[in-house]
């Protein structure tokens, strides 16, 4: 009787797991996958090959308000959310993401204070920065981790804001 034998990939690698695989590609829009059969003899013979479309998934993005990356938000408003999130689309379906932790990176005259968050709100320390802060300093947050729908956590790119201290200003959303 014929067994199963080696299988591979072209630009990625397998990896097995009894009889279950993990097929990882690196990059492209194809791959073809190869599988071989061992003979009872013990000589391996190709079995079959098959060609597969990939597709690459969005990374979840961080936002606060419907405000994206290096986008200005106005200081009212950033207080009022109180909160950060992500998003996620893939096969045409976008999902909110909890956040889970995320620290606020400022400078200080030349110091750098870090400010850490379990959760997706903004911790007690954060809001009394936001509060005195002058125009034209960026809020940095960094070390963004959220929870992926399949329960496992994920760490997120930075996140920069700028933020405007004029009464009237309005954000721009995504």
């Amino acid at each position: 009787k014929n067994k199963l034998g080696p299988v591979a990939v072209d630009g990625g690698s397998v990896l097995r797991n009894g009889n279950n695989f993990i097929v990882k590609v690196k990059e492209g829009n194809r791959c073809v996958l190869a599988v071989y059969i061992q003979k009872p003899n013990g000589k391996i013979e190709f079995g079959l090959s098959k060609t597969y479309k990939i597709v690459h998934l969005e990374d979840p993005f961080p936002l606060i308000g419907g405000v994206k990356s290096d986008s200005i938000i106005a200081k009212h408003e950033l207080l009022g959310i109180n909160s950060m999130y992500a998003k996620m689309t893939r096969f045409n379906k976008t999902t909110e993401i909890k956040i889970i932790s995320f620290e606020m990176q400022v400078f200080m005259d030349t110091l750098e204070v870090n400010y850490k968050s379990m959760g997706e709100r903004f911790s007690p320390e954060m809001r009394r920065y936001m509060q005195q802060l002058k125009p034209g300093v960026p809020l940095n947050f960094t070390q963004i981790i959220c929870q992926m729908p399949n329960g496992t956590p994920r760490k997120l790119t930075d996140m920069k804001l700028f933020v405007d201290c004029s009464p009237r200003c309005v954000s721009a959303k995504e």
